[in-house]
């Protein structure tokens, strides 16, 4: 096993803040919005981002039925 390398000519750090940035001005030209939120790694960080960019007012979190997902958790 090999470890990962970063190949790219900016740091990872300066990467992942473009895309956080370029995530938050989406989220704020939308004005309001409402998420799937199946309570996952995703989902969680989109609500969280949604929240940070918007405010609780602009965000609604749902949860749909499915057969899927297990009634009770």
């Amino acid at each position: 096993m090999h470890p990962s390398v970063h190949t790219s000519a900016e740091p990872p750090a300066i990467a992942l803040a473009e895309k956080q940035r370029a995530l938050h001005d989406a989220l704020q030209d939308c004005g309001s919005v409402v998420l799937g939120y199946s309570g996952g790694v995703d989902s969680t960080y989109l609500a969280k981002a949604a929240l940070d960019a918007l405010g609780p007012d602009r965000v609604l979190a749902v949860t749909g039925r499915s057969p899927s997902y297990p009634e009770v958790q």
